[in-house]
């Protein structure tokens, strides 16, 4: 059977991929058109093959394509050759920022390719090395581009004071507060949520000195601390709080 014949038959019947001879379901470009014209029979027909060549999955990812859940799919399944070629993995990252968890280890621990990629979406460090989010410097630096990088800097960051108030100290706490809970502001939900994170209660209590409402966003431990109740209660605003 012609490719052509195929190509025009598949979709009154997808079943006709069952019928032909098996080596144009390994063959790139047949499958890079039936890709762009039904990518859900690329990911239930295709050769397994497809999935670890370069070209196939190169061409995967530079189509365009309304169907990006079936996308999504099929580079998933090519993951393990994204993962070991950079620029495969500068394609994918470029197609979603997503797809940095299956990027090389060497963009990863990139810190100028990092910091110029938070500018899709500060939730990209989610994906960095760990080396990255354990280095104080490099964690600041992302804070200038995007504040709420400090969601995926390492425990022991999320807990060092200078990071802490580069975080919060710029907050009005009672604008934020009301664009949290009438949903206002995502980035106020998301940096306010951030506060809970903090298990330093010596930080916690300086931050709740200078910012008192700042404990309506604490952990529910730090909350009912009795250092921190009795911070606010000489504050006066452990009545207005419960």
């Amino acid at each position: 059977m012609e490719e052509n014949t195929i190509l025009e038959k598949m979709i009154s019947n997808p079943f006709i991929f069952e019928e032909i001879d098996k080596k144009y379901l390994s063959d790139v470009e047949l499958m890079i058109k039936v890709f762009s014209i039904e990518p859900s029979l690329v990911l239930r027909y295709s050769s397994k093959e497809l999935f670890e060549n370069d070209s196939f999955v190169e061409k995967v990812l530079s189509t365009n394509l309304k169907d990006n859940c079936v996308k999504n799919l099929i580079i998933k399944l090519c993951r393990n050759k994204i993962k070991n070629n950079k620029e495969l993995s500068l394609l994918a990252i470029k197609e979603n920022w997503k797809y940095l968890e299956y990027a090389i280890d060497e963009l990863k621990d990139d810190e100028n390719f990092i910091l110029t990629e938070i500018t899709q979406n500060s939730n990209i460090l989610d994906y960095t090395s760990e080396r990255l989010k354990n280095d104080r410097n490099f964690i600041l630096k992302a804070m200038e581009i995007d504040v709420l990088t400090f969601h995926s800097a390492s425990e022991e960051l999320q807990n060092d004071k200078e990071i802490i108030y580069k975080f919060i100290d710029d907050i009005d706490w009672a604008d934020e507060i009301t664009d949290y809970y009438f949903g206002n502001s995502i980035v106020a939900i998301e940096r306010e949520n951030a506060f809970s994170y903090i298990t330093n209660k010596e930080i916690v209590k300086e931050v709740v000195k200078k910012h008192p409402l700042s404990i309506l966003f604490a952990s529910a431990e730090m909350k009912v601390d009795k250092d921190i109740v009795k911070i606010l209660a000489e504050l006066e605003y452990w009545e207005n709080i419960q």
